[in-house]
């Protein structure tokens, strides 16, 4: 078992006489509507969002932790419907909880939150690509998709790689990941020009 930061990591083929994997570019241009999930707490994602927004035409749905705060509430449902019709229409969508209160129970029951909104989502709709920020979210809209695995096959910029889902309804869906307070402030705009083949 190997533990350790990646920019060690990448160096282990070469010390271990290892063919070296080629790390490709963005997948882009993908063609369809991009949904960005978005839940960490971290200052900067506030910045990351706002510069998004200022440079992009997205739709942001927000105002889920209340499905945590009132029991039967069908947040969930109401979200899934809103960000299922923007979609639908082509339009690239950010489903977050920036700026929302802080919920008991930390950010594992917020990312279960999103990860059903996203699972409602999707069985309707199939947008060309998700962007997840955060280890909690990532991993619970993966469980709550009944993805096997990430096959990894590049990075949009370093520190921030890109793979397809493997199992599950959304297999082979392009995937984008990013720690939550990663990244500079242009950092969602640079994704989304990343997979619309703009970079």
């Amino acid at each position: 078992l190997l533990a350790g930061s990646a920019g060690l990591a990448a160096h282990l083929p070469a010390v271990w006489g290892l063919p070296q994997a080629p790390v490709t570019g963005a997948p882009g241009p993908v063609a369809g509507p991009i949904l960005f999930v978005a839940a960490s707490q971290h200052p900067a994602l506030a910045g990351q969002l706002a510069y998004l927004r200022s440079h992009a035409e997205v739709v942001v749905v927000g105002q889920v932790v209340e499905g945590l705060l009132i029991r039967g509430s069908g947040v969930a449902g109401r979200r899934s419907a809103t960000l299922t019709t923007v979609l639908a229409r082509g339009q690239d969508a950010v489903l977050t909880t920036q700026g929302e209160p802080r919920v008991a129970g930390g950010e594992r029951r917020v990312a279960a939150c999103l990860a059903e909104v996203v699972g409602l989502t999707l069985a309707l709709v199939r947008p060309a690509a998700l962007v997840l920020t955060g280890g909690d979210v990532a991993a619970a809209v993966c469980r709550g998709l009944l993805s096997q695995a990430i096959a990894a096959e590049g990075e949009v910029e370093p520190g921030i790689p890109w793979g397809r889902l493997v199992g599950g309804p959304a297999s082979g869906m392009c995937l984008v990941t990013k720690a939550g307070g990663f990244g500079s402030e242009q950092v969602f705009w640079h994704i989304l020009q990343a997979l619309r083949g703009q970079l």
